[in-house]
């Protein structure tokens, strides 16, 4: 199977790719399994918020943008969309990598929570993370410096608390920003020219 081998993948969208992605090999996790040991010391501190953050935090992006149900119920079924449209190609692709959890490399990872059924890489909560920081940035506009430091920060302290939590490797975490920032840009590609989107494939490399 391909999944198994460090042979690129090709993502497709009417047909066409918008994205290859190639899969760490085995020997990377195992290299990064002393980074997930010291950011596990973080947990004291970052439990809280954690646990806030394993379902999408969608009160923390209204936060930063002022988003609200009642005003805001295009832009929040746009979101939704999209989340539903990432997850379904997360899922594919985490299948088809077949990338064990960190504590399948190490009993002394012990995840802060239980463990997701599905593998690892990329990150769910990175790529979904990214995705959202980059379509509320356009869809609300980032003329404001605050709003988009919050949004980038927001995007990052999601996708590390994976690794502080032991269920994510760093390379996880790269992977899912750049599929998530890939894949936002696609959407946004599609929106404003669905007949012949602006587009150039993109290209992420695990295994360095």
């Amino acid at each position: 199977s391909a999944a198994a081998g460090n042979a690129p993948t090709q993502l497709l969208v009417a047909g066409a790719p918008f994205m290859s992605m190639t899969r760490p090999p085995h020997e990377l996790f195992r290299l990064q399994l002393p980074r997930l040991l010291i950011a596990s010391d973080e947990r004291p501190k970052k439990a809280a918020e954690i646990l806030t953050q394993l379902k999408t935090p969608e009160a923390l992006w209204a936060s930063i943008t002022g988003m609200r149900t009642d005003t805001h119920r295009w832009t929040i079924e746009f979101l939704n969309i999209s989340l539903s449209f990432t997850l379904a190609l997360l899922m594919q692709l985490k299948h088809r990598f077949l990338c064990p959890r960190p504590w399948e490399y190490s009993a002394q990872i012990q995840p802060l929570v239980q463990t997701p059924g599905h593998d690892s890489w990329p990150s769910g909560h990175a790529t979904e993370s990214h995705l959202m920081c980059h379509l509320l940035g356009v869809l609300t506009g980032t003329t404001a410096p605050d709003r988009k430091k919050g949004l980038d920060k927001a995007a990052r302290d999601i996708s590390r608390n994976r690794e502080v939590a032991g269920l994510h490797f760093p390379t996880d975490t790269t992977a899912g920003r750049a599929l998530g920032n890939t894949l936002a840009r696609l959407l946004v590609s599609l929106a404003e020219n669905e007949a012949a989107p602006a587009w150039k494939a993109r290209t992420f490399d695990g295994t360095s």
